[in-house]
């Protein structure tokens, strides 16, 4: 996932990588869950902790390696059309 700058260049965020800049698991498989244009929606998902996931940000799950709850609980988030939802913890 990427965003466009006012350039029209692509950009990655950091937090798309490990810390041996490898790709995390995951992240590529996302956007094909959601099927959404919407770069900034997308990225949100990410990094906004959510109730559901014990107040816990969904790259979180990424980074511990927790690869097939995170995609199993995008795709819910996705068929209930709650993605887009922005839950805050404490």
């Amino acid at each position: 996932m990427s965003w466009t700058d006012e350039r029209g260049e692509p950009r990655l965020p950091r937090w798309h990588f490990d810390t041996t800049g490898s790709l995390l698991t995951g992240v590529r498989q996302v956007p094909d869950v959601f099927r959404s244009r919407d770069e900034w929606r997308v990225l949100r998902y990410f990094l906004c902790k959510r109730l559901s996931l014990n107040n816990k940000r969904p790259l979180d799950l990424l980074r511990a390696r927790k690869f097939g709850g995170f995609l199993s609980r995008a795709q819910i988030r996705f068929e209930d059309n709650t993605w887009q939802t922005v839950e805050y913890g404490d």
